[in-house]
């Protein structure tokens, strides 16, 4: 192999890599023109000097594909990050980017070796991610460099991740903790929640790729890990069609059920020619088998053929190169997509093409995604990811009616689909991006409730906070007219803060502020220690939302335009992290619309919590780090029969699990983990799992100790004396 060396490009946005030898700059698939689809980033890109490497590829990167390698190798290098998420769109070139960086890496000896790992047991699909190796890095590949690992291979290979870089490809497949990908991975050390210790030790540099990575943004956006991660967003080049550019051209379309609508779908094959129509029909005896039944009778009927591409009948091959293997192996011939068929074909999909697969689309006429409902990532990453790309022309694309269903009278209107293709927000130049809304629908996403939308149109904003700048809340306290009057002038006296905020637009500034020069009364809510749960549990949501720019879920009644929410001593929100009695917090409801971007929509609506059980999550067992040893630390029978001997036990439980230097569970269960403990009904106030003791403690707790919850998992009750509880965890 050839002796790399590096070369500095500084300045100019012509080129962002040269081929060595030459000063001819690298041209980017599919067209020459796909620079100018990029220039801001190529801007960002050309203000430092960029280092790049002089091993020519056989297939040259895109402008857009360098970009997105250089940021994150500066990164790497600038910020010591070990780790950042490369999300890109289906078919958009993420494969070239990521290649891009590993040739960067190891051409200018920052690493040593690099690994691509995918939890995809597709041989085809392994066989495609060989063939990109050598399109992309052939020299580093040739030398061995480049090592691909596929779930079939995960229990005989030992990689030396010592100045390596580990390239999890599709990150999104085999994600649940305790499954091929999870335990791979941590048998050499490394963890999707981006935990450096063991990176940094062994100079390793991880990175997640894929076009669908929903739990992994929602767990960062939720900071359930608190280790940062760069994320890039890779910028398709010209020419790029994507669910984006279907749903607005109408050939992203519902599927309707076959056997009532026959009449249509003859139509549709119709219309198709020589064609190949892709259909994944479900396949059950409930639908399935039925919808497939009148498929094949109308194909026999117009002379249309029906193959099966299945994971264990292969009557078609998607590339001549499979074509020539299945004939070189099982001595078959079969057609392939790359060529037109004689007449219109349905190929029926069973178990394949799912995510990854580069499928050609000339001689597509339409796919088809037959299960009545699915996980908005499975239905992204199947056939209508397989139809994005670089083409003129995209096949209708038929996913299930769920998908495209929108909501009413709801923050958030979007359907599965739009919240899948909505464009994201830089956060900052430095973080690359942000998203504003991810699908609810999706691997590992507790699907939640979307926040209604306020009365007569209006738009709930974020709220501003205010700092008392004198004695009023002791002066006046329990006085809520006073109050109220006294926060009014607060706000006339910092109407500053409201001018100089990014979270509000203009005419919603304007609004504002006429609402608060005005003469009406101004509206209020007073949290004492009086106040009953509905108030914590509303105080909690307004810290929230300053905290993450967004609003509140709960409205306000009438919603008025200014609404001050005032905290007094002894109210049990004080000891919420963030919380002061010196703060007040102003709510806006407008009728001006908000931020284009929607970022300052409820957080939870946009963005759903994840269930924990991703790899992409911090703490996904019950302790903190991998224990080596372990004895028991527990609670007595006799300590959790009355509520305040248990609440006193888990409070010194929680502070030992805080504070001790030991790996201690953050989980009670009952001895063994097995079974559940017994309460009394009548010693814990018991009337049902949202009203009881037990409840009540766990609230006093996760207050007490800033925690974000104390979950109470119950068992079943076998008894009118007693209750079961399984577990209490946070």
């Amino acid at each position: 192999m050839n002796a790399s060396r590096e070369t500095t490009v500084g300045g100019g946005h012509e080129a962002a890599r040269f081929v060595a030898g030459s000063r001819r700059p690298a041209s980017p698939p599919p067209s020459s023109k796909g620079i100018s689809a990029v220039g801001a980033l190529l801007l960002i890109a050309s203000a430092l000097p960029v280092v790049l490497p002089v091993v020519p590829p056989v297939t040259k990167p895109s402008p857009q594909q360098v970009v997105a390698a250089h940021n994150i190798s500066r990164a790497f290098r600038e910020k010591k990050l070990r780790y950042a998420l490369l999300k890109a769109k289906c078919q958009s070139g993420k494969t070239g980017a990521y290649h891009s960086l590993i040739n960067l890496m190891l051409a200018t000896g920052r690493v040593e070796r690099a690994y691509i790992v995918c939890g995809s047991s597709e041989t085809i699909l392994r066989d495609q991610a060989h063939d990109d190796a050598k399109a992309h890095n052939r020299e580093f590949y040739d030398a061995g460099k480049i090592v691909i690992v596929f779930h079939q291979e995960f229990k005989d290979t030992v990689m030396d991740v010592t100045n390596a870089i580990v390239i999890l490809d599709e990150s999104h497949l085999v994600q649940t903790v305790g499954q091929g990908v999870h335990h791979f991975l941590g048998r050499h050390g490394i963890t999707m929640d981006a935990d450096p210790t063991n990176l940094v030790a062994k100079n390793t540099y991880v990175v997640s790729v894929d076009a669908t990575p929903y739990s992994e943004e929602a767990a960062l956006a939720h900071k359930q890990t608190p280790f940062e991660k760069h994320v890039e967003t890779l910028v398709p080049g010209e020419g790029y069609r994507g669910l984006a550019e279907a749903y607005i051209t109408g050939t992203l379309q519902p599927t309707y059920d076959i056997t009532k609508n026959r009449a249509c779908f003859e139509a549709l094959l119709a219309k198709q020619g020589s064609k190949f129509a892709l259909m994944r029909l479900a396949n059950n005896n409930k639908g399935g088998n039925a919808a497939e039944a009148v498929v094949r009778t109308i194909c026999a009927e117009k002379g249309y053929k029906v193959l099966l591409y299945t994971s264990d009948n292969t009557e078609v091959a998607v590339t001549r190169k499979e074509q020539a293997a299945i004939l070189k192996e099982d001595k078959k011939a079969v057609p392939c997509l790359e060529d037109a068929p004689a007449v219109t074909t349905i190929i029926i999909i069973r178990g394949r093409l799912r995510a990854g697969k580069v499928v050609p689309k000339p001689h597509i006429g339409f796919v088809w995604e037959g299960a009545k409902s699915s996980k908005t990532d499975t239905i992204v990453q199947g056939l209508a990811g397989r139809m994005c790309g670089y083409h003129t022309e995209t096949p209708d694309i038929f996913v299930p009616p769920s998908c495209l269903a929108g909501l009413d009278k709801k923050v958030l209107t979007f359907s599965e689909i739009e919240r899948a293709i909505y464009e994201r927000a830089p956060s900052s130049e430095e973080d690359g991006e942000a998203p504003v809304v991810v699908p609810r629908s999706a691997s590992h996403l507790k699907k939640g409730a979307v926040a209604s939308a306020p009365c007569d149109d209006k738009t709930a904003c974020c709220p501003l906070q205010l700092v008392w700048d004198g004695t009023q809340l002791e002066d006046l306290k329990g006085n809520l007219t006073a109050l109220k009057d006294e926060a009014r002038q607060l706000f006339r006296r910092n109407l500053a803060l409201l001018d100089a905020s990014d979270r509000y637009t203009a005419e919603q500034k304007a609004e504002i502020r006429a609402s608060v020069e005005g003469a009406a009364a101004p509206r209020g809510r007073l949290m004492d220690s009086t106040s009953a749960a509905s108030a914590l549990s509303y105080y909690k949501q307004v810290l929230e939302a300053h905290k993450n720019g967004t609003a509140p879920a709960e409205l306000m009644d009438g919603c008025p335009t200014v609404t001050y929410v005032i905290a007094e001593p002894g109210f049990a929100g004080l000891t919420l992290p963030g919380a002061n009695k010196k703060f007040v917090y102003a709510i806006f409801y407008t009728k001006a619309a908000g931020l284009v971007n929607r970022s300052a929509v409820h957080h939870l609506s946009r963005i759903p919590l994840t269930d924990g059980k991703s790899i992409f999550s911090l703490n996904t067992s019950s302790f903190d780090k991998p224990v080596a040893a372990a004895g028991a630390v527990g609670i007595a029978l006799e300590d959790i029969k009355v509520p305040a001997k248990l609440e006193a036990r888990l409070r010194e439980y929680i502070a030992l699990q805080q504070t001790s230097g030991l790996v201690v569970s953050r989980e009670i269960t009952a001895e063994g983990g097995k079974g559940c403990f017994k309460l009394s009904k009548t010693l814990y106030h018991f009337v049902d799992k949202y009203d009881n003791d037990i409840e009540r403690i766990c609230t006093r707790l996760y207050i007490e100790f800033g925690l974000k919850k104390i979950d109470v998992k119950y068992g079943r009750s076998d008894g009118a004396k007693d209750f079961n509880v399984k577990s209490i965890s946070w």
